[in-house]
């Protein structure tokens, strides 16, 4: 299940390429909605850089969809990028990207996914600030604007307060991050799910992590390994994760015992601990009033050690559905402490399913209820299949190698079963195997890329690299020595003069400085 895609120059020199395997791409079509890339550089032999896809699973643990190997850092490479990574993910388009400021980046995403929501790395962003912006005060205002929550309309107010005060109005730099303040600014990503990505710090991580299998002498067919090892690994962290999901049962700590547990069994533990979190701070929360529209009640409820801020949440009880105010669960995607004290001024016993979203589920790469959509040969109908064997038969895996008759029952039983499975399939095996004779026609043997150019300026040789050089001890020249000094020319055209050393074999002669 394996894909990948590369284009090469007219003498067949390997330029881009893209390689997703079979178990990244079931992941995309469960985790993909948030989708964050980021460059990796002296990775290879070919000093080409690496681009590793990421995103959240419902552990909150990073995931990786794929990995690339671009020809430099230009729009041209980064639209052939995004463009042949739609393509091996079935068309199925994330809802938001998070990448850092590069300018090819951005144009990049805005030509290939127009419809999507670009984030920028809010520890790019800060940096950016830091490095241009000197005043404390203003630079204090940028913080407050990157990671405080607040309306469009506080933002823009405090945005031309500050332009007027600071004299920013004509600068450059200032109008540009004006004009890209959708992607950075709190106040515009308030209400945008982005399943707990803020920055590319996750891709640092994985950079590091690629660090321990990685070499900068790795050839192609060498690096393409290590990474998939590095795959493997975050896959093995998943498992570990959803079989500590499903097997343990955490403590239940709150009053809200019925909500509390309700929660533990459809949420990761990863997810509940957030979760518990919001039940535990309804006791930090007032009523101020109710009111009756019809079927459904209006709870209007402040903060405790906050009065001025009011939050009204309702719920219609012939509709069983939960309105809210806050933009919590937009962005979060799990209910607020607001939400949970409706739901216990309800007396509802457990979260309503509609607030319960299925990507932070513990099942939520169970694939029945998506495959009925699909054609048995669609292509993502045959995606979302093996993503559901490859799950359940790496539970198989670990409770098969437990114990030795575990294991050989184990053995027996896969062995029975495929013999079933070949026979169902011999009626498609000569079409199988004209599709095998296919693969390699018309494909011509691919080139080792060209070693690309570092960016930046050459660096210049050191004494290390040019060598020792001795200078002569008579005109400190270099290049020769005393013996073919040009100052002491005249003196060596007789060999019979004597020297003021001491005659011909003096002491002048036997110097050892060459």
């Amino acid at each position: 299940m394996a894909i990948a895609k590369y284009n090469v120059t007219t003498d067949n020199r390997l330029v881009n390429l893209i390689w997703v395997d079979g178990s990244s791409r079931v992941d995309y079509q469960y985790f993909g909605d948030v989708l964050a890339f980021d460059l990796t550089y002296r990775k290879n032999k070919y000093k080409r850089p690496v681009v590793i896809f990421s995103g959240s699973n419902n552990h909150k643990q990073t995931t990786i969809f794929g990995f690339g190997l671009l020809h430099d850092e230009s729009l041209a490479s980064y639209r052939w990028m995004l463009e042949n990574l739609m393509e091996i993910m079935c068309r199925k388009k994330p809802s938001v990207v998070v990448t850092d400021g590069d300018k090819a980046m951005i144009k990049a995403v805005s030509e290939v996914l127009p419809e999507l929501m670009h984030q920028l790395c809010a520890w790019h962003v800060e940096k950016n600030v830091t490095s241009n912006v000197k005043d404390d005060d203003l630079r204090g205002l940028f913080i407050r604007w990157l990671y405080v929550d607040m309306t469009t309309d506080v933002f823009e107010s405090e945005w031309e307060q500050a332009a007027e005060d600071y004299g920013l109005c004509q600068k450059q730099w200032w109008c540009q991050m004006y004009e890209k303040k959708e992607m950075w600014a709190s106040a515009y990503l308030r209400d945008k799910f982005c399943a707990g990505y803020r920055t590319t710090s996750r891709c640092e991580g994985i950079n590091a992590y690629v660090n321990k299998f990685s070499k900068s002498t790795h050839t192609i067919l060498e690096l393409v390994q290590c990474l998939d090892m590095v795959a493997r690994e975050y896959r093995n962290k998943e498992m570990l994760l959803q079989f500590k999901s499903i097997n343990s049962v955490p403590v239940m700590t709150t009053c809200l015992r019925s909500l509390e547990r309700h929660a533990a069994s459809v949420y990761t533990r990863e997810v509940f601990g957030d979760v518990r979190k919001e039940i535990e701070e309804v006791g930090a929360l007032i009523l101020i009033s109710t009111k009756r529209i019809m079927n459904t009640m209006i709870y209007t409820l402040e903060e405790y050690k906050d009065p001025d801020v009011h939050i009204m949440s309702s719920f219609g009880q012939s509709t069983r559905k939960l309105s809210y105010q806050c933009n919590f669960w937009k962005k979060q995607g799990y209910p607020c402490k607001h939400m949970f004290f409706v739901i216990k001024a309800e007396h509802l016993k457990e979260i309503p399913e509609e607030i319960v979203l299925r990507r932070w589920r513990t099942d939520a790469k169970s694939v029945e209820q998506y495959i009925e959509n699909w054609g048995d040969y669609s292509e993502r109908g045959v995606i979302m299949r093996h993503g559901a064997l490859h799950s359940a038969s790496q539970w198989l895996f670990f409770l098969g190698a437990q114990r030795l008759s575990m294991f050989q029952k184990t053995m027996r039983g896969i062995e029975s079963l495929c013999k079933e499975l070949e026979m169902d399939c011999r009626a498609f095996g000569s079409s199988m195997r004209r599709n095998e004779e296919k693969v390699g026609e018309g494909n011509p043997m691919v080139r080792d890329p060209v070693v690309a150019k570092a960016k930046g300026a050459p660096k210049l040789p050191t004494k290390k690299h040019l060598g020792k050089r001795r200078r002569c001890t008579c005109c400190k020249g270099i290049g020769h020595n005393k013996r073919n000094c040009p100052e002491k020319g005249d003196n060596r055209q007789n060999p019979n003069q004597a020297d003021e050393c001491g005659g011909i074999n003096g002491p002048g002669l036997m110097s050892n400085d060459d």
